[in-house]
């Protein structure tokens, strides 16, 4: 510390003599001295730690990665001060490379096992050592996989009163995915296709969908992004009628008969039937072979109604049966 004490004092002098002369010729003087020991320091052996880009050579045909490779590896390393410098500043800087000859079988490599890969790349600097401690790589197989196409009628949003009348249709009905088998293989069995549109009353809709995201779906390449959807819709009313009950294996005598001998029916029919309703013909049976002793009743069955109606039901579904007085 004494020879560093000598310099600041004789600076203070140096200072002090020259205060009201020309700063020019000292600061000139300092600059001259700085610069020289300033390359003279760069002349000198350092070792230092440098990040260098990284690429990984591999055939790639029939491969993908999964995850983004590392782009850089960090090394420690020695040489002059002018080349460390200019390292320091990414003049010259190489790239380093790592070939890869079983991509598909390790995810890890260790970076210890690149100091000799990377010794020869960096000559004439010495690498000493990676400091990097592990370079993650996923890489896989590319795999295909065709999966049908269907819609979910949880999301078809019908105007109140509409229904489909047909089938659901698909162009293409099929979608064939390219991307990593570990992925492939956890692909669903079908395609759910949801429909965006609410409160559909077209007779006639067709639309082109996207189909839904799927999991790693930003690794996965359809054979089509869109699919387009037909159905057609018509509207359907909600109608009853009184139907008479008939009556079947029941005592000749009357002393056994029912207590209601009419019943209503509600349906909905679409509108385009609405006209063949008058003539349609409906058949309601009370059967006393079904009588149920518990309560007196006898369960109603429809059988007979058009075929283009829907919902179709009974009230009461069963009657009471009523015993005649004796005399």
């Amino acid at each position: 510390m004494k020879p560093f004490r000598d310099i600041l004092k004789w600076l203070k002098k140096l200072f002090a003599y020259e205060s009201g002369r020309n700063w020019k010729v000292i600061t000139l003087c300092m600059l001259t001295a700085t610069t020289f020991w300033f390359f003279n320091a760069l002349n000198k052996p350092y070792s230092t730690v440098i990040d260098y880009p990284l690429k990984f050579e591999y055939d790639t045909e029939g491969l993908v990665t999964v995850n983004e490779l590392p782009n850089k590896l960090r090394v420690n390393i020695s040489g002059g001060g002018w080349s460390l410098l200019k390292q320091s500043l990414g003049i010259n800087r190489k790239t380093l490379i790592v070939p890869l000859d079983r991509p598909t079988q390790r995810n890890f490599i260790v970076g210890e096992e690149l100091n000799p890969i990377i010794h020869d790349q960096l000559d004439p600097l010495q690498a000493n050592y990676v400091v990097t401690d592990t370079l993650f790589v996923h890489i896989e197989k590319l795999a295909k996989r065709t999966l049908p196409v269907k819609v979910n009628k949880t999301s078809i949003s019908l105007r109140e009163g509409y229904r489909i009348v047909s089938p659901v249709r698909f162009r293409p009905a099929i979608v064939t995915f390219t991307g990593p088998v570990s992925i492939i293989k956890n692909l669903p069995d079908t395609v759910l296709i949801d429909i965006p549109e609410k409160e559909i009353d077209e007779q006639d809709y067709i639309e082109a969908v996207n189909l839904p995201r799927l999991p790693g779906d930003e690794l996965l390449t359809p054979s089509t992004t869109k699919v387009e959807v037909s159905f057609e819709t018509d509207r359907f009313t909600k109608l009853t009628r009184i139907v008479p009950l008939r009556q079947l294996n029941f005592p000749a005598d009357s002393s056994i008969y029912l207590a209601d001998t009419l019943g209503i029916l509600s349906f909905v029919i679409q509108q385009e039937f609405l006209d063949q309703l008058d003539t349609a013909r409906f058949d309601v049976l009370a059967d006393f072979g079904m009588f149920n002793e518990t309560d007196s009743t006898i369960k109603l069955e429809i059988t007979r109604a058009p075929n283009f109606i829907l919902d179709l039901k009974v009230e009461p579904s069963a009657v009471k049966v009523t015993y005649a007085k004796k005399k």
